[in-house]
């Protein structure tokens, strides 16, 4: 068999390989692919490979790892490194919802565009994820960890814990901290 190599894509600290192949080759591909443990996706005639899959990630994550809570990033934490440029908000939530409450220090991506955009996450600083319950926080933390982003976090406590750091008071802390 012959394949010929195509659009290559990088994310962080996950080996990527995209092909481009005949239809009848599909099947016989595939089949190889897996056996030899590799996570594949295709669709239209692509398939995308990759060794460091989320089971892979899921099961290096042990009780040690949960119960230390070193996933989660406490509001007051989070606000004292974004202002020292340190950290990024990425909020999952849907444009229905911001519409409702923006948050203009954040980054918006819906969770469902969050595969197609992660170029536009930065590997450089502390990103919490935050959606209005924690669930699809959640769901982005172990998606971002599991493509390579070592440094996410939940953002502890939704919109509750999320207003109280915008208070006056400490919204003028930030403010001095900023300059």
């Amino acid at each position: 068999m012959l394949f010929a190599v195509s659009k290559p894509i990088i994310i962080p600290k996950m080996p990527v390989l995209w092909l481009r192949y005949a239809p009848k080759e599909h099947s016989e591909l595939l089949s190889h692919l897996q056996k030899q443990k590799w996570h594949v996706a295709s669709k239209n005639k692509e398939i995308k490979m990759s060794e460091n899959s989320f089971p892979s990630w899921l099961s290096s994550r042990n009780f040690d790892y949960w119960s230390k809570g070193e996933h989660k990033i406490m509001p007051q934490s989070f606000f004292e490194k974004w202002a020292r440029g340190e950290a990024i908000l990425l909020d999952v939530r849907y444009s229905i919802e911001v519409d409702h409450l923006h948050l203009p220090f954040s980054l918006q991506i819906p969770i469902s565009e969050l595969p197609q955009r992660l170029s536009e996450i930065p590997l450089d600083k502390v990103v919490a994820t935050f959606c209005s319950g924690g669930d699809r926080a959640a769901v982005a933390y172990a998606y971002l960890q599991s493509q390579g982003f070592e440094n996410c976090r939940i953002f502890k406590g939704g919109y509750a814990d999320l207003m109280a750091e915008l208070m006056p008071g400490k919204l003028r802390k930030l403010k001095y901290m900023k300059a």
